[in-house]
This record gives structure tokens, sequence and C-alpha cells, in this order.
């Protein structure tokens, strides 16, 4: 049996694992309006899982995709559009739709609770003179 031989990349090391499955960000945008057009003809809610099934992905190989230079830009532009759905219907369903905003962009959407914690020492208070019940 002769040597298997893997096409090379760019960088020259071998291609080797499953092909991409998209190579222009512009079909993944196509396919993307197509499902959103069917989720606005059939009155349902657009959602990261249905996007995901029409792309025929994981959630995390669209979060792969989203991490390719080449596609970043067309998968932030394809969330925030999930993201302004979820903003137009908070009124009808408030609840839920912040808790699947806080999942679908974490970066903006959060629940935030900032705690101070300073440690002084025994020395800081007993300068306070007052101010911490001290006399």
């Amino acid at each position: 049996m002769g040597k298997r031989r893997y096409k090379k990349k760019p960088n020259g090391k071998n291609a080797v694992g499953r092909p991409e499955q998209y190579t222009d960000p512009n079909e993944v945008i196509t396919i993307a309006k197509n499902y959103f057009k069917k989720c606005a003809d059939e009155k349902t809610d657009i959602t990261i899982t249905g996007l995901c099934i029409a792309l025929d992905l994981t959630r995390q190989g669209l979060q792969e995709y989203e991490d390719k230079p080449l596609f970043s830009d067309a998968i932030k532009k394809i969330r925030m559009y999930v993201v302004e759905d979820c903003e137009k219907k908070i009124g009808r369903y408030p609840a839920g739709m912040i808790f699947k905003l806080k999942n679908i962009d974490k970066e903006n959407w959060v629940d935030k609770v900032e705690t101070d914690l300073t440690l002084h020492t025994f020395e800081h208070y007993k300068n306070a003179k007052g101010k911490y019940g001290f006399k």
C-alpha cells in the first residue's frame, strides 16, 4: 500500500479532519436570511437553535465560525438580528425574553453585582475616630 497523501494547507501543514462546511460568509448570511424569512412567514420566534439547525451546525460549530476572522462580522450581525427580535418581543414575554437575551448576548445582558471586598486592618478602624463606632 502506498503512503497516504494529504492536501497541504497554505501554512504547509497537512489538512486533516473534517473539511470546512462553509467557505464564504455570504453563504451563511443567505441561509440565515432564509431562516429569518421562514420564521416571519410562519410567525414563529427566531432562535439560535433554529438558526443552527438551518445552518446544519451545532452551537459550538456556530461559535467556532464566529471565532474565525473571515466569518466573525457575519455571525455577529446574525446574532444581533436574533437579539433584535427578542428585544421587540420583550413586552409580551418579559421574563422569558430577558432570560433568552442573557444567554444570547452575554456581553450586554447580564446581572451585574458589584462587591467591594476591601480588607482593613484593626489600625484602620482604630484611626477612624468615631467613624465605625470607635471613640
